[in-house]
């Protein structure tokens, strides 16, 4: 068995956590994260009652957008507005059916 997944994450607008703008009109500085694409792949077999599973998650290792690690709420480079700033992910899945 076989998983493949194309997971879009659109254009993000988001206000500054920093900014005390308290004005509607005027709502302070804005920071804009672009899309963003990631890959999801597995692939498991069949042995009786075990199943066996490998697979990664952001496969391709994309991350959001790059911004001042002062103006995050992570405190890092990356926010995760969109996604996880962690990049690319693997496991090893073994199951067993009793």
């Amino acid at each position: 068995m076989t998983n493949l997944k194309l997971n879009r994450f659109g254009k993000v607008k988001l206000i500054n956590w920093t900014d005390n703008g308290d004005n509607i009109a005027d709502p302070g500085e804005v920071d804009s994260y672009n899309p963003r694409y990631t890959v999801d792949l597995s692939a498991g077999y069949n042995l009786r009652n075990i199943t066996l599973t490998l697979g990664g998650l952001n496969i391709l290792n994309a991350y959001p957008d790059r911004h001042d690690p002062g103006l995050t709420e992570s405190g890092g480079v990356w926010d995760t507005v969109q996604m996880c700033f962690s990049g690319a992910f693997y496991y090893a899945r073994i199951g067993f059916k009793f």
